[in-house]
């Protein structure tokens, strides 16, 4: 991908969309695949608000079930196996234990009729998975005793045992992201970050395309384009309502969600447990809603709680209170975990589509649906979409529905959906074990970490990026600086959160080690001809990145090697 800003604007295109999360870049990749000419804008970079900062969850659909919504169980399973098969470096499965208590609803025998149930809605769970660590295993339960083994300080009143179904997990979900933008391009798609779509040009009811500012150079321009999808998530609205004669007569109601990153092993599957709060929405409901404590590339992750927003999506903040409480919170709910504020080393939040409650309602109705609207059809603005998502799971399938819906409307000519078959660059893996085998034989001198992290936010791809310039030996102190050239060749990276949060795992689980952000900060101003004070500015931003950690403090700004 490279950020060419002319490729933009010196051609009309069919389709722009505006949103560089994860449902633009599905969008764009969906239409590229096709046939279609395709832009994308991002006002920041790619993969920088919700979608980046999901709780990592590939839903199959099985809490659906506690709504007798058995079609969403169905597609949320198939969207989940596809993207088991389509980017297995990336989306791996995760066996989550549910306690129960008693009998009745919290009972074991109610449970595994809801898992043999959910077993049987989804029996092509694993259809096209070929690598094998990639697959579903069918549900089960286990006894009193094992859960205490795993959880040794689960709650233990009335407990029975539990049941175990497995979900997935995205190991760097800002990659997969990264990974349908990478695939739009190759397929022709125009696309730039820090490129801020400012109003969309209707002309006589009829879309015409989009005023852009760069953010970077603060020069506007027009993309030209016939139909026009806005996938800006909580922004979307604002830009839906400038200039283009549609009124938002009930604006969408959010919640930001928030998950914590914990510095503690977890084991070796994850857990359920009762919060505080219960669903109001729930056909069969266990009484509260849960939380999970659940592994996460050496770490845990706990979430998630959900808070209604009525405020700017450009200002989400997380006080400590909010912390406290919610570390409280999961306590009560898992007794013996005992987590403690010091352990929690980042947070994730975004805004997500959400239900409408009342004002001070505990019990929260969720989003269920993605919000989807034809301004063609509802308030006759001709070429003009919108797409708020939900779930990361089901961007894909939904960006299908609405792309399907778009050629039909306007007569364009083009190719049936591919996504679904087609790996994202790097996913095209028959074995990981096979692949990391390869991988050390060809650079003996890379440590088991550098090559496991390397296979998740790589794949396959992963000879492009160390051996750019050539094949040869590799140490493990040339990865940052071959991992960092990528990115801002290849992967439009112009700021070092970019390279620290989305572009590498730098930063996924918190703040990287100062020396370590110096030097990516000096790889990066060799490539972008950078001076001391930029990449001071550069180091502060990261630093601004994890409002939890004061280990940037005492940054210096030297160049590292």
């Amino acid at each position: 991908m490279k950020r060419e800003l002319s490729a933009l604007s010196d051609r009309r295109f069919q389709l722009a969309v505006v949103g560089g999360g994860v449902f633009g870049a599905a969008v764009a990749r969906d239409a590229a695949l096709r046939g279609l000419s395709v832009a994308l804008v991002e006002k920041a970079d790619f993969m920088t608000a919700a979608s980046g900062n999901s709780y990592r969850m590939v839903h199959g659909g099985i809490r659906y079930l506690q709504h007798g919504d058995l079609r969403r169980v169905r597609a949320s399973a198939r969207e989940r196996r596809i993207l088991l098969a389509t980017a297995p470096h990336l989306v791996a499965p995760l066996p989550i234990a549910i306690p129960t208590f008693g009998h009745g609803m919290q009972g074991r025998a109610v449970l595994r009729a809801g898992i043999a149930a959910y077993d049987l809605l989804t029996w092509d769970r694993n259809r096209d998975v070929r690598e094998p660590t990639r697959q579903i295993r069918t549900g089960r339960t286990i006894s009193r005793r094992e859960v205490e083994r795993l959880f040794p300080g689960v709650e233990k009143s009335g407990m029975t045992g539990a049941g175990v179904f497995a979900d997935a997990q995205l190991q760097h979900p800002q990659r997969l992201g990264i990974g349908m933008l990478e695939s739009a391009t190759r397929a022709g798609a125009a696309v730039a970050n820090y490129a801020e779509a400012t109003r969309v040009a209707v002309v006589s009811g009829r879309v015409e395309g989009l005023d852009v500012r760069d953010g970077l150079s603060g020069d506007a321009f027009r993309i030209e384009a016939e139909a026009v999808v806005v996938a800006a998530g909580a922004w979307s609205e604002r830009l839906l309502g400038a200039n283009t004669g549609i009124e938002i007569a009930e604006p969408s109601t959010f919640s930001r969600d928030l998950c914590l990153v914990v510095d503690r092993p977890a084991e070796e599957m994850g857990i359920a447990v009762l919060g505080g709060t219960s669903d109001p929405d729930a056909v069969f409901s266990r009484s509260r809603r849960h939380l999970f404590v659940v592994p996460w590339r050496g770490r845990s992750i706990v979430g998630v709680w959900h808070l209604p927003y009525d405020r700017s999506p450009d200002d989400i903040v997380v006080g400590e209170d909010e912390l406290t409480s919610f570390l409280g919170e999961i306590n009560a709910g898992y007794p013996g975990l005992e987590l403690e504020r010091s352990e929690v080393t980042h947070y994730n939040t975004g805004l997500v589509l959400f239900g409408r409650n009342r004002p001070g309602a505990e019990d929260l109705r969720y989003g269920h649906r993605s919000s989807v609207t034809d301004y063609g059809a509802s308030d006759g603005v001709d070429g003009l979409y919108s797409l708020i998502g939900v779930r990361y799971t089901t961007a894909r399938a939904e960006a299908e529905a609405l792309l399907d819906r778009i050629i039909d409307t306007r007569g364009w000519r083009a190719t049936g959906c591919v996504t679904a078959s087609s790996p994202v660059p790097g996913g095209d893996i028959d074995s990981l074990e096979t692949l990391a085998r390869e991988y050390r034989d060809r650079w003996p001198g890379l440590d088991s970490s550098d090559i496991d992290e390397l296979l998740i936010d790589y794949g396959t791809e992963v000879p492009s990026v160390l051996e750019a310039e050539g094949s040869g030996e590799i140490a493990s102190a040339d990865v940052l600086h071959r991992t960092v050239r990528h990115a801002v060749r290849n992967e439009m990276a112009v700021r070092l959160e970019d390279v620290v949060v989305r572009r590498t795992s730098l930063g996924l689980f918190g703040p990287p080690p100062a020396d370590v952000l110096r030097r990516a900060a000096g790889h990066m101003a060799e490539e972008l001809a950078w001076n001391a004070e930029r990449i001071a500015d550069e180091i502060d931003a990261v630093r601004h990145a994890y409002p939890l950690s004061s280990d940037h403090a005492e940054l210096g700004v030297g160049v590292g090697a």
